[in-house]
């Protein structure tokens, strides 16, 4: 077999398991504002006989951005996939797919119930999960705050698809920050968590010096009719004769952008934490209004960072545009993928931009959890108490699918127990003793986990827990 080594290429693998262990030969890499990144590198080994201990291991791999190798930059993950693809030459090919530790959780599933200890929001929830799974390399750059939830569950999904849930109902994304050995998950809300390239202008290939690979070649506009509003309405019922609207129009200044979207429920139990989500939601329906395609060849683009495109009167006159999308203000990547030679260095990166200053909201496209019938629940309450409500008359409950509650008043939320008879000053009031069996009825099929993922019956007049005596 002819020797391989990665001296003097372009990209170099580090692994704890030697030097030489794996040269790559072609680095394939996919990334998107709000999902995890894939790097799929095409590699021959020095070593066969180590291959199966890739799986699980922690990777660096290091890209040149010049010729001499003083200026360099690092993806870091772990091997999720190790295949053989076949041979050339007398070596044996591989595919070895590199992840963040975000994807790792995806093959936990679990029945949970949070914020037993106290209310919480929803990004909080997030972090502490994905810290109990043993990955702590987590940076918060959210702007403002989140509405605190009383309750939130996680319910036959995978941790990732429950993290992930969480963080579009919030309009929160991340990205990832790389360093030789370590990766960081950054949370975002807001354009302020974006830094400058470090070259500040990747310019359009007419630009004097065109020669030059940090360049964009290509580069196209799009502008899209988008909804002009969203409006939400909830409905509280210690409050019943408030209706809880929340309306934000932003229509866009050309034809036929004054549609709304109207959905109930929306999710909140006061007007101010509807009119931050009505805002949310409306920033992630108007997110293509103006969106730019380009490739360059630069080795140093990141789509992480804001970049200005450069301006060319002859690039914009030849190309039919009348600017380009962001102008002064920069854009920024929200999906970026490409291809680097590990040998020869050539490079090829295509990428999605927005202007810099339009706060990016992930789409929601995770799916809620789905619970069938009636849940089989026991009453529970505090130690030595046989009836545990609050003013009410609401229970607390500990479904069969939780496995780590206690039996007792931090096991669920308060949750309102249907009623033969009730009226103004009339009716009557049932109250369900500690061990009873119940069963929680859903309205729509769903639990509405949606909106930091209180199972959320005590909104609903009729949707309520049945006793079985």
């Amino acid at each position: 077999m002819p020797d391989i080594t990665q001296a003097n290429r372009i990209l170099e693998l580090g692994t704890s398991l030697g030097v030489d262990t794996l040269v790559i030969e072609t680095l394939h890499f996919s990334d998107e504002l709000g999902r995890p990144s894939i790097w799929n590198c095409d590699a021959s080994p020095c070593n066969p006989s180590i291959r199966r201990r890739f799986l699980g291991q922690n990777v660096s791999v290091r890209l040149n951005l010049d010729e001499t190798g003083n200026t360099e930059r690092y993806f870091n993950g772990y091997v999720t996939r190790f295949a053989l693809i076949g041979h050339d030459s007398g070596n044996l090919n591989y595919t070895v797919v590199i992840s963040p530790f975000l994807s790792l959780i995806g093959k936990a599933a679990d029945c949970r119930t949070f914020c037993a200890d106290g209310a919480k929001d929803s990004i909080t929830v997030v972090q502490d999960l994905i810290k109990e799974k043993g990955f702590s390399d987590i940076s918060d750059k959210n702007s403002g705050s989140f509405p605190q939830r009383d309750f939130i569950v996680q319910y036959r999904e995978t941790a990732f698809n429950f993290v992930s849930r969480l963080m579009e109902e919030e309009g929160v994304y991340y990205y990832f920050e790389h360093t030789d050995g370590h990766h960081t998950m950054v949370l975002a809300n807001d354009p302020s968590a974006h830094k400058q390239h470090r070259d500040q202008e990747l310019r359009s290939h007419y630009h004097k010096g065109g020669g030059n690979p940090d360049t964009i070649f290509k580069w196209s506009c799009e502008y899209e009719v988008t909804s002009g509003g969203y409006a939400m309405r909830d409905y509280n019922f210690t409050t019943p004769s408030n209706t809880l609207d929340a309306v934000t129009d932003v229509p866009g200044s050309y034809g036929q952008a004054s549609n709304e979207i109207y959905d109930y429920p929306g999710g909140y139990d006061v007007s101010g934490d509807g009119t931050a989500l009505s805002v949310t939601r409306l920033q992630e329906i108007q997110l293509h209004y103006e969106v730019a395609r380009g490739e360059t060849y630069s080795r140093d683009y990141d789509g992480r960072v804001n970049f200005h495109a450069g301006r060319s009167s002859r690039f914009h006159s030849e190309q039919g545009m009348a600017d380009h999308v962001g102008g002064d203000r920069g854009t920024k990547s929200i999906v970026w993928h490409g291809d680097t030679e590990g040998a020869e260095g050539s490079s090829q990166c295509r990428f999605t931009a927005i202007p810099a200053q339009t706060t990016y909201r992930p789409a929601r496209i995770t799916p809620e959890p789905i619970i069938f019938g009636p849940q089989p629940a026991l009453v529970v309450g505090a130690a030595g108490d046989e009836i545990c409500t609050d003013k009410y008359g609401r229970i607390k409950v500990s479904f069969m699918w939780d496995r780590y509650n206690n039996k007792d008043d931090k096991s669920s939320f308060w949750i309102r127990v249907s009623q033969p008879w009730a009226g103004k000053g009339l009716g009557n009031r049932l109250s369900a003793s500690c061990g009873n069996g119940s069963g929680r009825r859903i309205r729509q099929r769903r639990p509405r986990l949606s909106a930091g993922d209180r199972l959320r019956l005590q909104r609903h007049e009729h949707a309520a827990v049945h006793i079985a005596r």
